[in-house]
């Protein structure tokens, strides 16, 4: 997924309903009423077990579906876990300094430094003459 997709992971009440009627109660609950309106009647309720089959297997390919999605998702969350920690490093690498490093580089500055004030002060020794002018 890139920035700015979205993915829908919401399962609607009406999906769990494999088989459709016109009435108004459809799908796993009315082949459970129905097992147990035939059962209340001491009647035999093998006939709606190839409906509460279908039943069962819609809802584990709803299953299957949201497992793929939360899949999905703990994948992205993942690589950008991942991107995050490689654009620190990067910006590490850019932007942060060796302290030692740094710290030599001064030090042989200094020294050129000092050294220069040195040659410079013996090559122009003034004396109290130099000054009387």
């Amino acid at each position: 997924m890139s920035f700015g997709v979205d993915m829908d992971v919401a399962v609607k009440g009406c999906d769990f309903n494999a088989t459709q009627s016109s009435t108004s109660e459809v799908g796993l609950f009315k082949v459970l009423t129905d097992i147990i309106n035939k059962l209340d009647k001491s009647q035999s309720a093998s006939d709606e077990l190839g409906n509460l089959d279908k039943e069962m297997d819609n809802i584990l390919k709803i299953r299957a579906e949201v497992g793929a999605k939360q899949k999905r998702l703990e994948d992205m969350m993942q690589k950008n876990d991942m991107e995050t920690f490689n654009m620190t490093q990067l910006l590490a690498k850019t932007y942060d300094i060796d302290i030692a490093q740094k710290v030599m580089e001064y030090k042989v500055m200094e020294s050129v430094y000092q050294a220069s004030l040195q040659t410079g002060a013996k090559i122009l020794q003034p004396s109290l003459l130099d000054f009387l002018r």
